[in-house]
Formats: C-alpha cells, structure tokens, sequence
C-alpha cells in the first residue's frame, strides 16, 4: 500500500536531491580514497581531511544522506582536528538538522558519530534537539538506532526524560525540567501519581497508544524500548 514507506527519509541517495552536489561528492570520494593509500604520510592525509572539511562547510544537511558523502563525513568526525570537528557540529546543532539526518539510511551515521565523540557536559544540549521527537524516532530503524546510541551515554535523568516521551507532553516537560534541577528521574510510577495528567487511565492509554506505533514495526530490541517496557508491563493493569 501506499503508507508502506511511510517513514523513510525521503531524500536519501535520491539522485535529483543530490545532483546539485554530485561532482562535489565526486571530487570529495576520488580525494579521499587517494588519501587512505598507505604511501599518503599522516602529514599528507591531515591535510586532505582538512581539505575535504573546508569543502563540505555549509552542506552537510544536504549531502550527509548520500551513503559516499556519509562515509566521506564520518572520516572527518574520526581523524579531524577538534575545530573540524567542532564546524560539523555545529552545522548540524538544531533539531530539524539532527532529526533530519537521524531518519535517513546514511545521514543517521553522522549522528551516531558526533554522539560518541560529545563530552559529557554537551550531553544534555544535544539530546535537547530530539525533545518532542522520541517518539517518532523510535519507530524508524535509523531513529531506533540514534535513539540506541543516545540512551547509551546519557545519565539516569537524561535516560528518564527520553522515556517520559512515551507518557505524555506534560510529563515530559517535568521530566526534562528535572535534568536542568538536577533532580532525580521521573519514571512512569511518577507520572501515575501526578494529578495534573488527567489519571491512571489516561497516561496508561497514552502510553499504549505510544507504544503500539512501536510494536506494530518491531522495533522493540533495543535497551532502550526494553527500559520503555519494563516500566509499562510493571505499572500497567
């Protein structure tokens, strides 16, 4: 049917998106390999990644769905200096960017990249750009595998304001405000007794509903929806 594609990115490696780029990404592709012959001193290749970071400046969004462009990326993000490391970031330091790039088939890589090298102080700014967007994320397989990541170097808090997505805006508001108090996580008991949200049943029936989108794509493996569920199956009736 037609909603079988429904949420795959739209862009990735489409030909027409990609054209306006597709000699940069040549000329980038033919640099790099040549780059990564082992009679290329590391003097030599510094310099190419150097290169290849001034080159992609400003085009990341658009190019970074293109499974060269993405590999080409990444290369930067692993052997760059910290100031090339720190451009790519920032170019792609908002949510519609980081969003964007974790629903695509390629573009998620760089995400997954720039996760493992933020510091620990950074954590909690860049997991601000998926607030909202959990959800959604967790029914995609690049998103999944995004979200997987993310849970993996957040704290206990941050873990539970990723979770509290599931039940509800509200919650979810309190549950990010408890990483900026330095408060303790709020988990899906903490939600059950909060008046505010409308009761036992009307969390439980947002949260099933949250989950099921998730279920009906078998995306229930990772740590993360584990989490998810082991909340819902010990509160839930």
């Amino acid at each position: 049917g037609k909603s079988k594609g429904k949420d795959t990115a739209p862009h990735d490696n489409n030909k027409t998106y990609n054209k306006p780029h597709g000699d940069l990404i040549q000329g980038l592709v033919l640099e790099w390999e040549r780059s990564r012959s082992t009679k290329v001193s590391d003097e030599d290749r510094k310099k190419v990644i150097s290169d290849i970071s001034k080159q992609v400046k400003g085009k990341v969004l658009e190019i970074g769905t293109n499974h060269k462009a993405s590999r080409i990326i990444q290369a930067v993000i692993k052997h760059g200096t910290k100031t090339e490391k720190d451009n790519l970031f920032k170019e792609i330091s908002n949510p519609e960017a980081i969003i964007h790039l974790s629903r695509s088939s390629y573009g998620h890589f760089i995400v997954r990249s720039l996760l493992e090298i933020t510091p620990k102080k950074d954590l909690t700014k860049v997991l601000s750009y998926f607030r909202g967007k959990i959800v959604p994320l967790a029914r995609h397989p690049c998103g999944a595998a995004v979200l997987e990541i993310a849970y993996s170097l957040a704290n206990s808090v941050q873990r539970a304001a990723m979770v509290a997505e599931f039940y509800g805006p509200e919650f979810a508001l309190k549950a990010h405000g408890a990483i900026v108090k330095g408060g303790t996580g709020l988990t899906l008991k903490d939600a059950l007794a909060d008046p505010q949200l409308g009761g036992r049943k009307a969390v439980i029936g947002h949260a099933s509903r949250m989950l099921a989108g998730v279920w009906e794509k078998g995306m229930v493996t990772p740590a993360f929806m584990h989490r998810v569920m082991a909340e819902y199956l010990k509160e839930a009736p």
